[in-house]
């Protein structure tokens, strides 16, 4: 097997080889630099498909066309660029993580179940990394990679608005129903909407564009049709964290008068939209501390679960019963399968304390390096953050648009420059690859 690889991977050098001696260094650059943008273009249509078309039976093939179709521009860039790959923290992490993931299944309950899930988290580990070696390479500007996600969000928000129809879509969102099942599941649809609203701040922070203020905008919209509280919460960190970052700690106090306005003018408005679904499930969560009143089904399971998870975890604390048998371990109990309703436990229980700590060692070395970084490399910190909170109301560690958040994320803290220019005929790269070959 490792012959036959050798053996095509000369037959690539090879040829590449002799494509460079039959091109100067002007026409590589050129030729590079189109290939770079096919493959941000191409990110662009898998963002779009993971948030639109990943969730459905029958919309399904589109997210693993286009994520097909980014793998293999990606990768033709990175062996035609022939730039030695450094291994960082990022690929160790990464492997580490999945090295302890596979080994689980020699200790699970059911092995097949863990088998699925292994195969998932390869998939979608080696995308990350395959991604973040593209964006490395290409020196691709991080505010193009906010951008992205906005533009994914966005699409999103106008794939909402044709499905549900521009009128219906408002109709229902002051009705009380709960949006964004038809397209992927309300949590999920909302918390893809909360990447809109923080990429669409930062950026118009950024660059004071009216078009991220729309994004924004119309994302706020998504959330709240979600009737996520989970988004809510989202939201409202991330969008704190942003005016901080912008306004800076001196502007302190205006900020907190700015949201006790805004928080009366909200509740005023909510008075009139008492069938909003937000305001519904907000109300039956307080119930919870205030009164004794019903709570509803989801916040009364989310403890339920939190709390088997708990007790199981410390029958295993080391290694877990292996990754994705929550459900498994549940059968048992109750009968009926489900998840833990949170990332961290649902993780303590599958992979144990082990599996935990290397899993958010990831979030470790992506966000130790927050410090003194641009509003665009923020905002994708931030996005990176979200993540973390989002994982307390569900796992998400198996998420599509999360292991390209954590590609995004770490090429931010460890490009060199905060501004980073795209390919370009002042990078050098290329007449290094020419003269390489000559």
């Amino acid at each position: 097997m490792l012959s036959v690889l050798d053996m095509i991977y000369k037959i690539l050098a090879s040829n590449l080889k002799n494509w460079c001696l039959s091109h100067n260094g002007e026409e590589i650059r050129m030729k590079l630099q189109k290939i770079a943008d096919f493959c941000y273009y191409s990110l662009v249509l898998n963002i779009i498909a993971i948030m639109c078309f990943s969730y459905k039976e029958e919309t399904v093939w589109i997210f693993y066309g286009t994520t097909i179709f980014s793998v293999v521009l990606m990768l033709l860039y990175i062996v035609i660029k022939q730039k030695a790959v450094v291994i960082r923290q990022f690929h160790f992490a990464v492997f580490a993580w999945l090295g302890w993931v596979f080994a689980s299944i020699l200790w699970s309950i059911d092995a097949g179940t863990s088998l699925i899930m292994v195969g998932t988290l390869a998939q979608l580990g080696v995308y990350s990394l395959i991604m973040y070696e593209y964006f490395s390479q290409s020196c691709i500007s991080v505010d193009r990679l906010v951008n992205a996600i906005s533009i994914g969000v966005g699409s999103m928000g106008i794939y909402s608005l044709y499905y549900y129809g521009f009128i219906d879509f408002f109709s229902m969102l002051g009705s009380g129903l709960r949006l964004g099942f038809e397209i992927n599941q309300e949590n999920t649809y909302g918390s893809f909407a909360v990447m809109g609203v923080i990429a669409g701040l930062g950026q118009y922070f950024n660059k004071k564009t009216m078009t991220s203020i729309l994004v924004a905008i119309l994302s706020l919209l998504m959330v709240l049709a979600s009737g996520s509280r989970a988004a809510i919460l989202c939201c409202a960190i991330g969008v704190g964290c942003l005016i901080i970052i912008e306004y800076g700690y001196v502007g302190f106090r205006r900020i907190i008068k700015s949201s006790v306005v805004i928080g009366l003018v909200l509740c005023i408005i909510f008075s009139y939209f008492e069938d909003l679904a937000i305001v519904k499930r907000f109300d039956m969560f307080f119930n919870l501390f205030y009164s004794t009143d019903p709570v509803d089904n989801s916040t009364m399971t989310r403890l339920d679960m939190i709390a088997y998870g708990l007790e199981q975890f410390f029958y295993r604390p080391i290694q877990g019963y292996g990754i994705n048998n929550f459900r498994e371990l549940f059968i048992q109990t109750s009968g009926w399968a489900t998840y833990s309703h949170n990332n961290f436990v649902e993780l303590l229980v599958n992979v144990g304390f082990v599996g935990f700590v290397l899993y958010y060692y990831i979030y470790y070395i992506i966000l130790q390096k927050a410090k003194k970084l641009s509003m665009d490399k923020k905002t994708i910190l931030i996005l990176t953050v979200i993540t973390l909170v989002d994982g307390m109301f569900g796992p998400n560690y198996y998420s599509k648009i999360l292991y390209i958040i954590f590609a995004m994320g770490y090429y931010s803290v460890t490009s060199s420059r905060n501004e980073v220019q795209e390919l370009g005929p002042d990078n050098g790269t290329y007449k290094e690859l020419y003269n390489k070959t000559n």
